[in-house]
């Protein structure tokens, strides 16, 4: 799952993208915390699986 693959309003791409800044600098527990808020605001259910297949993905791969 790639995080240019989630279509999302502007404002939630921002959130979604400071995520991906905190992977990259290997803060993952900041990025899981933010992604469950993110997760948390959003009501369309498409977008609330992908963030989740996300989020699994993310976890999956985690050292």
């Amino acid at each position: 799952m790639k995080f240019s693959n989630i279509s999302l309003p502007k404002m939630q791409k921002e959130k979604l993208k400071k995520i991906k800044l905190y992977l990259c600098r290997g803060n993952i527990e900041k990025a899981f915390e933010k992604l469950d808020d993110l997760i948390g605001r959003i009501k369309n259910a498409s977008r609330v699986f992908k963030l989740s297949k996300l989020k699994t993905c993310m976890s999956n791969n985690q050292q």
